[in-house]
């Protein structure tokens, strides 16, 4: 089956990534290069491919033959869907920097499936510096299909709210010695947001008094954006905003406050029961 280049967009899910470095950590040291395995996801009518988990599959290769575990591959398409029977394999990922001769013959098992599969490679070994992931999709070689070649697409990382949050602590802990960071509160957490909103509304204010003194030129497409930003500000006045946000902290207050009773209360009642009776 083959790809049509022009009409695929990747985009890659933090927790997806995670599983297929964790899969190359893992492997067998003393006889595998690399890992192979199955991307999942969504693909949607105008050729968006969501790719939101990924497993590992068993194979061995050498430089004569490849050899993949298709029943133990099926086994674990078929456990997955009964978590999320909306997903779909969307392609295969690889564990190394290069396309290898056998790519062809895997990417071939997976193309008996619908939608046609992408083709993703994780440089784990951070050759360049950083972990550099690229995407393919197999094409038509010539006018009258003789052979194909595997052509690069763009690839772009995807967040939920909640993974964005997890990269967010993850990358903290670059910066100690440990690589460790501490979880924060729900009232610290809300303090750093609103520190990094307070931050971009003077990088916006900073960026408008530029414009209207000429010392940059204006961009209309920023500035429609500028637009509907402002437009989406509620209109209350000052003195109703700040009774709303005095009750909004209150009642965060509130809530720390009967979460850190209660978890006193547990941690009491366990001491107390491992007291040995007379």
């Amino acid at each position: 089956m083959e790809d049509n280049v022009h009409s695929i967009e990747v985009y890659l899910h933090p927790v997806a990534a995670f599983a297929i470095i964790d899969s190359h950590e893992r492997r067998s040291k003393d006889n595998q290069t690399r890992v192979i395995g199955s991307l999942l996801g969504t693909k949607t009518p105008d050729g968006v491919y969501e790719i939101s988990s990924a497993y590992p599959v068993p194979h061995s290769e050498s430089e004569e033959e490849v050899a993949i575990d298709m029943k133990y591959e099926q086994s674990m398409y078929q456990l997955y869907k009964t978590i999320n029977p909306t997903d779909v394999v969307l392609g295969w990922y690889a564990t190394n920097s290069t396309i290898k001769m056998h790519s062809v013959l895997i990417h071939d098992y997976y193309s008996k499936r619908d939608p046609p599969p992408v083709y993703l490679t994780f440089d784990c070994k951070m050759r360049s510096g950083r972990l550099d992931i690229k995407a393919y999709v197999r094409c038509s070689l010539g006018v009258e299909t003789k052979g194909y070649i595997f052509s690069p697409i763009p690839i772009k990382m995807a967040y939920y709210d909640p993974e964005r949050a997890a990269v967010n602590l993850l990358r903290q802990s670059i910066s100690t010695d440990t690589n460790e960071t501490p979880i924060k509160t729900g009232l610290e957490r809300f303090e750093n947001v609103l520190g990094s909103l307070e931050d971009s509304i003077d990088g916006l204010l900073a960026y408008v008094e530029k414009v209207k003194s000429g010392d940059i030129p204006a961009d209309s497409k920023i500035g429609r954006l500028l637009m509907e930003l402002v437009s989406k500000v509620p209109k209350l006045d000052p003195n109703q905003f700040d009774k709303i946000m005095n009750n909004t902290t209150q009642d965060l207050l509130m809530i720390v406050y009967l979460t850190n009773l209660t978890k006193t209360q547990l941690e009491l009642g366990e001491q107390v029961a491992h007291i040995p009776s007379n």
